[in-house]
């Protein structure tokens, strides 16, 4: 009877600890189910991290614009002499700290965003680890009710062959291993909580340093706005000195747009001279047998002397230029860089854009520019935009030195030079010295620079010069 009721007993406790490990295997197989559909971290999307890179490498470009014409307005200065040139620059500095601070502007909303996401990751980490951390503690309440060598032993003979003794013997590693499984899972989450904290904390610090900049440029901002304004005042009251400088340059600008042209005439005509001489020669043996002698005048009249006899009409249009393959292929290369041709000078500002627009400060005036004046320092060097060939060089009474380089069949032109290092004919590379900007009247340098192409004539030369340089 004592047996019986003990045996009975064991048989109770071991259908107990079934009835707890199974519950325990429930558990163990559903958590990884429950756990992965928690919120993990996401990784930043690379379009985020692209934007971010180029709003710092846009705010540095526009930082260094800033510098530039800060020491442009320096030079301008330096004579004590108040000019449209320095109205120009002030105004270019105005835009270029306004897109600063709208650069800025961005970059802070971007943190914003990030701050936003990763506060809402920190919670739900948190959140996370707390589940993870009381789930555990059960498992290991619950492994240690039951550590007794005896029950787990009592666990598996209880078995009713030897396959499901192995089975319990295999679910027993796994719920150790479970257990194991968890306390990783947990120290990964806390290590990726610390992380994001961590990150968290970086881009608030981050944010206070951009908000500080963003209020120093905008106080530059202020004394810019009031620094343009004094001049614009001032240069108002000096209207008839800017009219006639505006027709001191428009006089300037057409005596260079005829020189161009006149360069331009006699290259053509200088090539077609060439390509003649060069057909006559490849002729001439052809028609030397035919040819009838020289000493009769029926078949063979005097022709008269083109300079004397016949001059050439003003109104006719310039001979067709016949490029080489090579030159072709110069063509296409200049044209492939639009709008990545580095500058003809290292460092400068456009003071005057392309084409048609108002006057600055004269009202109901208009100018027009056949290219871009570019701002540069004193004495700065004038450098090829491309790789050429120099295929006019000539001085203009009162505007300086000219120099005209050909790609293919596009022209550049680089004028109001001080003084010139290269002759019509020579091979030029890109970025390589052709002359040095000569100064003004009012102090500065500006280069006129300008941009042809052979059949549609002058061009918007910011549409070809790099946005950088």
């Amino acid at each position: 009877m004592t047996a019986t009721r003990l045996l009975s007993t064991r048989t109770s406790s071991v259908k107990a600890i079934v009835l707890s490990l199974v519950l325990l295997l429930a558990l163990v197989v559903l958590a990884p189910a429950v756990f992965a559909q928690k919120k993990t971290k996401k990784k930043k999307p690379a379009t985020e991290k692209q934007d971010k890179s180029a709003l710092q490498a846009k705010k540095q470009n526009l930082q260094k614009d800033i510098e530039s014409t800060n020491a442009l307005l320096k030079e301008t200065r330096k004579s004590k002499k108040l000019s449209l040139g320095q109205l120009v620059v002030l105004n270019k500095k105005i835009e270029a700290r306004e897109e600063l601070i709208g650069t800025i502007s961005g970059e802070i909303g971007g943190l914003n965003k990030q701050i936003s996401e990763n506060t809402t990751a920190v919670t739900a980490l948190d959140e996370e680890i707390k589940r993870l951390k009381a789930e555990y503690a059960r498992m290991v309440v619950f492994a240690y009710r039951n550590r007794s060598a005896y029950q787990r032993m009592m666990f598996i003979f209880s078995a009713g062959n030897f396959n499901q003794a192995y089975k319990r013997m295999k679910y027993l590693q796994q719920v150790s291993e479970s257990r194991r499984m968890q306390s990783e899972k947990i120290n990964s989450r806390q290590q990726e909580l610390n992380q994001n904290i961590q990150a968290l904390e970086s881009q608030k610090t981050e944010k206070q340093q951009l908000l500080g900049i963003e209020e120093v440029e905008k106080n530059s901002l202020l004394t810019d706005k009031t620094d343009k304004e004094k001049t614009f005042n001032e240069l108002q009251s000096k209207e008839k000195q800017l009219k006639d400088d505006l027709e001191k340059k428009k006089k300037q600008a057409a005596t260079t747009d005829l020189a161009i042209q006149r360069l331009i005439q006699e290259e053509a005509e200088r090539a077609a001279a060439a390509a003649a001489k060069q057909a006559a020669k490849a002729n001439a043996k052809t028609t030397a047998k035919t040819e009838p002698k020289a000493t009769d005048p029926k078949t063979n009249p005097v022709v008269a002397n083109p300079k004397t006899n016949n001059p050439p009409k003003t109104n006719a249009e310039p001979p067709k230029l016949v490029l080489t393959p090579e030159a072709v292929s110069l063509g296409k290369g200049f044209a492939d860089n639009q709008g990545q041709l580095p500058w003809p000078v290292a460092q400068g500002s456009i003071a005057e854009r392309y084409g048609r627009h108002p006057h600055p400060v004269l009202a109901h005036v208009e100018t027009n520019n056949n290219g871009v004046d570019i701002a540069t320092t004193r004495g700065a060097a004038a450098r090829a935009v491309f790789d050429g060939e120099v295929t006019g060089v000539t001085n203009i009474p009162g505007s300086g030195w000219l120099v005209i380089v050909r790609h293919g069949d596009y022209l550049t032109v680089y004028a109001q030079l001080s003084e010139v290092s290269v002759k019509t004919g020579d091979k030029v590379k890109t970025k390589q010295t052709i002359g040095k900007v000569a100064e003004n009247d009012d102090g500065g340098s500006e280069l006129h620079f300008e941009v042809w192409k052979s059949g549609s004539g002058k061009m918007n030369p910011e549409l070809w010069l790099a946005k950088n340089h």
